[in-house]
C-alpha cells in the first residue's frame, strides 16, 4: 500500500458522531478517492478541526438551492459515505486540495449545523449484507461484473494505484460494485440508490444492468460512456 493510504484505517474508537461536508453532483462511496478544493470558511473549519480529532469527513450528495447553498437537512442524501482524509495540501493562502478515501455507508440521524457553519450528524454505520439467497449466484455475477468491466475500461485504466492498492483481481463483490458504480457514468439519483443499498447481491445485479447498458452505449459510439478518472477536483 502506498503512503498515501496508509494511514486510511476506520478508527479503533469512533465517537458516532461526524463532520458533514455536501456536495452537489458527487456520491462517494467505500474504496473510492475523491479530490477536494476546500476554501469556503466552513470547509476550511471542517478540514483543520477533522485533521486535529479523526480525520473523517462524511461526503453528502445535496443538491444546490438557486442561493447556490445547501441551507437545510432535508436537502441532504439520507445516506452518506465516511471518508478519511489521505493526504491534504494548502495550495493557496486558504485553498486546500485534499484526497478523501471512502470507507464506510453510513445513515445520517439528526445533521445540524454547528457554531463554526459547518454540518455535523450522528450516524448510523451500514455494512453489506450477504445474504443466504444470493448464495447460488454470486460467484457468478462476481464473475461476469469483473469480465465486463475490464472490457469496458480503457488500456491502462486498471492499473491506477487505486485499484492496485486493494487487490482488483481480488476484490470482493461488494468492494466491486462500489467501484463500479463510482466509475460508470450514470444518473446521481442511480449513484445515491447504489450507496444506499447494503444487499451486496440487490446492489450487483442493478451495477451489472449500468454496466451492460453502459457497453452498449460504448459500441454505438457513445464517448460520453467512456470512464475517467480521477475525477477533477470538486469545489466545497
Amino acid at each position: 500500500m502506498s503512503n498515501v493510504f496508509s494511514n486510511t484505517d476506520w478508527p479503533q474508537r469512533f465517537s458516532g458522531r461526524v463532520r458533514v461536508l455536501p456536495l452537489p453532483h458527487t456520491v462517494l462511496f467505500p474504496h473510492i478517492t475523491v479530490a477536494l478544493h476546500l476554501f469556503e470558511p466552513p470547509a476550511r473549519s471542517l478540514l483543520q478541526e477533522s485533521l486535529a480529532d479523526d480525520r473523517l469527513i462524511a461526503l453528502v450528495n445535496a443538491p444546490l438551492t438557486p442561493s447556490g447553498r445547501q441551507e437545510e437537512a432535508g436537502g441532504l442524501a439520507s445516506v452518506a459515505c465516511v471518508g478519511k482524509i489521505a493526504s491534504y495540501a494548502e495550495v493557496d493562502p486558504g485553498r486546500f486540495n485534499v484526497l478523501l478515501y471512502g470507507l464506510k455507508r453510513v445513515r445520517l440521524i439528526t445533521p445540524h449545523r454547528n457554531d463554526q457553519g459547518y454540518w455535523t450528524a450522528d450516524v448510523q454505520l451500514l455494512e453489506d449484507r450477504y445474504s443466504a439467497e444470493g448464495e447460488a449466484s454470486r460467484s457468478a455475477l462476481h464473475r461476469r461484473l469483473q469480465e465486463l468491466f475490464e472490457l469496458y475500461a480503457p488500456a491502462g485504466f486498471l492499473d491506477q494505484e487505486m485499484f492496485q492498492q486493494f487487490g482488483w483481481e481480488d476484490a470482493c463483490l461488494g468492494t466491486l460494485t462500489d467501484i463500479i458504480a463510482y466509475t460508470l457514468d450514470i444518473p446521481l439519483a442511480i449513484k445515491q440508490q447504489l450507496l444506499a443499498e447494503c444487499d451486496v447481491d440487490v446492489r450487483g445485479r442493478i451495477v451489472l444492468r449500468c454496466l451492460q447498458q453502459a457497453c452498449e452505449r460504448r459500441s454505438a459510439g457513445d464517448r460520453s460512456a467512456i470512464p475517467g478518472f480521477p475525477s477533477p477536483f470538486s469545489d466545497n
